[in-house]
Formats: structure tokens, sequence, C-alpha cells
């Protein structure tokens, strides 16, 4: 414990004379990426995939959903598509649609019984993922400008709080 608050003193930045605390973050990359935009590309291969609403909620390791964690155990195997103009495809064929008995709504897709397979009726394929070469994030916070507002307005509130309590 001692080393890693050594640690933590040493990256933090100096505060200035007269400042009290030091308001930071660990996560710089990603508040630059919002503030500025940026282009997110796929670290290996070819392409990002991005699931659609019709993929599951998580892969086979129980966490984040990807090609290689895709559940193909419960769906069937994915297959690429790869189109001219727009993202390519993977999608998995021979399922059938699940929907509630109470409103009617699509729940989701299931892998389609034997008997299905041989008849063909009902099944369908369905878009799990979109591939895409990379992504834009554009500009979502304005960090000098909230900065900037609250600034002149910090040290009234802070002292409001410090009274209140």
């Amino acid at each position: 414990p001692a080393a890693r608050q050594q640690l933590a003193r040493q990256a933090l930045p100096e505060p200035e004379a007269g400042c009290r605390s030091l308001v930071y973050t660990k996560a710089p990359q990603i508040i630059r990426a919002f503030d500025e935009g940026a282009v997110i590309r796929s670290r290996r291969g070819r392409f990002l995939a991005i699931p659609t609403e019709n993929a599951p909620r998580k892969g086979t390791d129980g966490k984040r959903l990807s090609p290689s964690t895709f559940p193909e155990h419960r769906f069937g195997p994915l297959r690429f598509v790869p189109r001219q103009s727009g993202p390519s495809l993977l999608v998995v064929d021979g399922l059938r649609a699940s929907f509630s008995r109470q409103t009617g709504e699509l729940r989701g897709f299931r892998r389609a019984t034997d008997r299905a397979r041989g008849s063909g009726q009902g099944l369908t394929t369905v878009v799990m993922f979109l591939l895409v070469p990379q992504v834009k994030l554009r500009k979502r916070l304005d960090v000098a400008r909230a900065a900037e507002r609250w600034s002149g307005q910090l040290p009234a509130l802070i002292e409001q709080q410090l009274r209140s309590e």
C-alpha cells in the first residue's frame, strides 16, 4: 500500500501555490477523445465488429460480446458477407424469430429445431455484426468551456458546502 501511494503521488502533477486540492482523471485519453473527437481503428485485424440489436447481450465468457466470444453453440456459426457498398456483415443462418406470447413483440432469435430446418419454414438469416474499418467519434464534450464556466463559481460553491456541514 505504501509503495502504491508513493507511485500515485509521483504520477499526479504538483498543485499550484495556494491550491488546496487537485481534480484529475485516470482516463485522460477517453476525456481527450470526447473533447476533440477521434478516429477508432481495429487494433488487430481489418475491421471493427459492431454488434446489432439482434446480437446477444454477452459473449461466451460472460463479458463483452465480440466475434471471438460469440455463442456459436447457441446460435450457430457466423458467416462473413462482403458487400460492395456499406459495411460487411457477420450473419447467422437458419434462425427462427421468437415472439412474446403476451404482446407479440419480437424478443430475439433462437436456433431452429431440426424439424423446422428440414422444412425450411420460418427460417431467416440474422445480421449479428456490422464490420467497419474505422469509426469517427464526434466531439461530445467541451471541457475548456465547462471549466471556464464553473471556475468562477467553484470557490463560492465550496464555501457554501463547508458552511452547511
